[in-house]
């Protein structure tokens, strides 16, 4: 019986990374000399950033919280196996790059997440959680939308309460409640 919830756990891991989103997300500092790329945001990121803002302000409290300088933009993140990245830059500026090839082929909660996870770097000074949550019949889920690698499209939009409140507050007991 252990081998079976062993091998159902396997399977459960793999089927979440291979749903042809192998790429991770990261968080870099680089060094005094590198300038930050751009000084403004694609639009295509506006709604993304709104909503990003908009559940900030109801579990921040901070009905003023606002994404500050942090421009979001189409380019090369340095790392083949990176669809995303965080930059912080010796002056203390950031920027959030995003692979268009990526982008250009997955589920608007795949691209949600991704912004989240990034913005959760720069905007919340998040780092990465590689914790997971196994329920009752040996399933298992990433606890947090801030794991190295990308939460399923599946997973965000049918835990998606519990990704947004562990985001913002670190605690993980609504999705836990939800992953029974």
């Amino acid at each position: 019986m252990q081998a079976l919830k062993t091998l159902s756990a396997i399977l459960v891991l793999i089927l979440c990374t291979s749903c042809g989103l192998t790429g991770r997300f990261d968080k870099v500092k680089k060094p005094a000399g590198y300038v930050r790329q751009f000084s403004t945001t694609n639009e295509t990121f506006d709604s993304y950033i709104k909503k990003f803002e908009d559940h900030a302000k109801i579990k921040t409290g901070n009905m003023n919280y606002k994404v500050v300088d942090i421009p979001i933009n189409f380019g090369d993140t340095e790392n083949d196996q990176f669809v995303g990245v965080c930059f912080t830059y010796s002056d203390g500026k950031k920027e959030i790059i995003i692979k268009a090839d990526w982008w250009n082929k997955v589920s608007t909660s795949s691209k949600e997440s991704l912004i989240f996870h990034e913005l959760g770097h720069c905007a919340l000074d998040r780092d990465h959680n590689e914790d997971v949550i196994e329920n009752t019949n040996g399933e298992i889920i990433r606890a947090s939308i801030m794991h190295p690698a990308i939460v399923s499209a599946q997973h965000y939009s049918h835990f998606y309460d519990g990704y947004i409140h562990e985001l913002f507050t670190s605690d993980r007991g609504i999705l836990s409640n939800l992953f029974k």
